[in-house]
């Protein structure tokens, strides 16, 4: 005769896997269904990540109302209701507010997006605003988005009580009509007093439009993205001496109320950064660049005009390990002045026709030279494949040679003593087929051990790829 013990223990060996995991591991995978549901205003707010989770049983109930950081997302929407009469019962207060409370103690992560309708239109929304608005001391990241400057001023209220935000991200739509040159007033002192504040994003600079010229600690940020004037861009280098990370495009003053007192007093000295990104159209005498010192430079991503980078690098005496190309057309003179470098990047996805004979003149002087680079160990080519009609066949054969000439200068299977060049390790290419005599030489050199691979098929390059950086 089975006991009624052994009945229970045998029903809840038998139980599925998913009522066994620990509630730390649970609320870990739980936190993997908010982006696509907390992010966007989608049907009720009840029935969506994290509200959904409580209604499959008590030990999901449990564990996602104990786990602070899953209630911790808040998106407000100015815009896409396509029934303003039915916001009240799609997001109701008293649940918005339950979903604060049990957020806490963590800090918020609070998205606004000013859309197509004005913030008088939706009553419902502006009043989930004021409510989250009054923990505004409890935001920690902030990514706010805009088309018209109006709507900004219902933010007025949060300026000086952003004692926990760390991070910010600053994006604007391009509407009919937009000016590069307009930017919103609201925005200048907004962030100024924010003691946590370490990571500023401004502008998604796949617009191409300019950062506005707003005020922050610069002294305690680490993170920078920004596209602004040069002399704004001197004005904030000059403050934020802590910097850690930096991606910045340079672009000329287009308005006398850019211009800002930005000439340095001799050079600013960054002590911190540790990787930077840069992109100008600037002269070599503009660039901003040519006033800084970054000793600690570890990573660098480089942009169209750079003439400005060899008196960086050489004041700076820095020893910078990985560089990355992105259409570029002074390589060698950059080259000559990476000592250290042992991670080398091509990506010349957006040169255009015109970039096989800058690149292979660049493996042709590395094939050639001892002095370039002498520690080069890993390379890394990302090209498409073809640029259909404005294809030049021979130029193409004479970019490939040229690589083939640098794998074979470059690797050493066999360490040697009379070798002063670090031996390549291993190499990437992608989206690019050998000809026939010279996939001989690359099948030889992966035979000698050579680690070569990433060999891409034939791929369209969308009009909407978007700007390629360090990811914040």
């Amino acid at each position: 005769m089975i006991s009624a013990q052994q009945l229970i223990s045998y029903s809840q060996s038998r139980s599925p896997p998913i009522y066994r995991i620990p509630n730390e591991v649970l609320c870990q995978i739980f936190c993997f269904t908010l982006w696509n549901s907390t992010r966007k205003f989608i049907g009720k707010l009840v029935d969506v990540a994290p509200w959904r989770l409580t209604h499959v049983c008590q030990t999901w109930r449990s564990a996602a109302r104990g786990y602070s950081r899953l209630w911790s997302c808040f998106t407000i929407h100015f815009g896409g209701h396509h029934d303003v009469a039915s916001l009240p019962e799609c997001y109701p207060l008293p649940a918005f507010e339950t979903q604060i409370q049990l957020a806490y103690p963590t800090p918020l992560d609070v998205e606004i997006v000013f859309g197509d309708r004005l913030v008088e239109e939706l009553d419902h929304i502006k009043l989930l605003f004021d409510v989250l608005v009054c923990h505004s001391h409890r935001w920690g990241k902030l990514w706010l988005h805009w088309t018209r400057e109006a709507d900004l001023c219902v933010l007025s209220c949060i300026e000086g009580r952003l004692d926990q935000l760390r991070s910010i991200f600053l994006d604007v739509y391009r509407p009919t009509g937009w000016e590069p040159e307009y930017w919103p007033s609201q925005l200048t002192d907004l962030f100024a007093e924010a003691p946590s504040l370490q990571k500023v994003f401004i502008t998604d600079i796949t617009f191409y439009a300019p950062s506005p010229q707003i005020s922050a600690p610069w002294s305690q940020i680490t993170d920078l993205r920004i596209y602004a004037a040069s002399s704004f861009l001197v004005h904030v280098l000059r403050n934020a001496v802590n910097l850690v990370e930096c991606a910045f495009w340079e672009r000329e003053i287009t308005d006398d109320s850019e211009a800002t007192d930005s000439e340095p007093c001799g050079i600013i000295t960054l002590p911190s950064l540790r990787r930077l990104s840069f992109t100008s159209w600037l002269d070599n005498g503009l660039s901003c660049i040519r006033y800084l010192h970054a000793p600690n430079l570890e990573y660098l991503e480089l942009h169209n005009h750079i003439d400005a980078i060899p008196r960086f690098l050489q004041q700076s005496q820095c020893r910078i390990s990985t560089v990355k190309f992105f259409a570029v057309h002074s390589v060698i003179s950059v080259l000559a002045h990476l000592p250290f470098v042992t991670n080398l990047e091509f990506d010349v996805v957006r040169w255009g026709p015109c970039y096989e004979g800058v690149i292979s003149g660049a493996f042709k002087a590395l094939a050639h030279s001892s002095y370039l680079c002498p520690k080069l160990s890993f390379l890394r080519i990302t090209r498409p494949p073809s640029y259909s009609s404005d294809s030049n066949a021979d130029a193409e054969l004479a970019v490939e040679t040229a690589l083939c000439d640098l794998l074979e200068s470059r690797y050493h299977p066999v360490p040697d003593a009379n070798h002063t060049l670090a031996s390549l390790a291993t190499v990437r290419v992608a989206h690019m087929a050998f000809s026939l005599v010279n996939q001989k030489r690359v099948d030889t050199l992966q035979l000698s051990g050579l680690d070569i691979q990433g060999f891409q098929p034939v791929q369209s390059i969308g009009e909407d790829d978007q700007f390629q950086t360090f990811p914040p």
